[in-house]
């Protein structure tokens, strides 16, 4: 059976700081599509892209899934280097704060990130939060 080669992301979010969250975490991915051996999975914290104590901010942290994948897929493409960047595709989980259909999700999606795009796989959004 072959093995899963998981990354975990020691990532600490700047609160609020959204696009420069998007850009760390595609930097991140590019280091660790580098790697040797390469990662299946790249795993970020709940809410990477605003950090988590936002306050009254959740709204204006918040994104469409749309608005996610075309980050990551802007910050990867623009992190990743000729040499590393093999075509291959690389999975990232990452959690965020999620805006949809006029409602707020504390959501996690599982992306499928390649060259310059990046596809969401998967979506879920918690229930029942506090």
């Amino acid at each position: 059976m072959p093995l899963l080669h998981l990354a975990i992301a020691q990532f600490r979010p700047r609160k609020a700081d959204v696009p420069g969250n998007l850009t760390r975490i595609g930097e991140v991915l590019a280091q660790a599509a580098a790697l040797s051996p390469r990662p299946h999975v790249v795993h970020f914290p709940e809410t990477a892209t605003s950090a988590y104590f936002v306050e009254g901010g959740v709204r204006e942290c918040s994104l469409t899934i749309a608005e996610l994948t075309a980050g990551i897929a802007q910050a990867y493409g623009a992190a990743s280097s000729a040499a590393s960047a093999d075509g291959a595709p690389i999975a990232a989980v990452v959690g965020f704060y999620e805006r949809l259909d006029g409602t707020l999700h504390n959501s996690v999606a599982y992306l499928e990130v390649t060259g310059h795009s990046a596809r969401a796989l998967h979506v879920h959004r918690k229930n029942f939060l506090p």
